[in-house]
């Protein structure tokens, strides 16, 4: 049995061509394109007992990128994660009529607390 090789999103961005980009959306797929690729330069690693040389490729560092931010999302998680309560949730929405909308966004801590009640 074979490796099996998961698609990531650096593989789907390398074979296509996005046209009408935003500057910040243009910059953003072409640094997750490069992420940890020799486009963006490497370092290298050397072990002082063995004397082997890990080289690893720079990553871009981009905040959108799902490689550079994995550990950022899962120390965030975590942190909420903390703050729950030994308890079971439950996920409510509320409607509210569209005209509204304003005027709740303008006054969202009373609305949402009068809602709530």
């Amino acid at each position: 049995m074979g490796v099996v090789r998961l698609t990531e999103l650096q593989d789907i961005f390398k074979h296509i061509k996005l046209k009408s980009l935003s500057p910040d959306q243009a910059k953003a797929f072409h640094m997750i394109r490069l992420c940890r690729t020799s486009a963006l330069g490497s370092h290298a690693q050397l072990c002082t007992e063995c004397g082997s040389v890990e080289v690893s490729f720079n990553s871009c560092r981009n905040r959108h990128c799902p490689k550079c931010q994995h550990s950022v999302q899962e120390e965030w998680v975590e942190a909420q994660m903390s703050k729950l309560l030994p308890v079971g949730y439950f996920h409510t929405v509320f409607t509210i009529p569209q005209e509204l909308n304003t005027l709740v966004f303008q006054n969202q801590k009373l609305l949402y607390s009068l809602l709530v009640r």
